[in-house]
């Protein structure tokens, strides 16, 4: 979780700094969250409870059209 969370910071440092972009902090935290969603999809089954603490669903939802 470190990891992660210090990689989506470095990601956003890079984003102000280069593109003169930034994201509020309900934003950098959902974009956390979406990432750790993805992480669990990759195989990282021990962040379920992470994925719970941010009350997302670890994997793919139907989605009725």
């Amino acid at each position: 979780m470190v990891v992660l969370t210090s990689w989506c910071l470095w990601k956003e440092r890079n984003r102000r700094t280069f593109d003169h972009q930034d994201r509020t902090v309900s934003e950098l935290l959902a974009l956390i969250s979406d990432e750790v969603a993805r992480w669990c999809l990759a195989g990282y089954h021990h962040l379920y409870p992470v994925v719970d603490t941010f009350g997302r669903i670890p994997g793919r939802e139907l989605v009725i059209l």
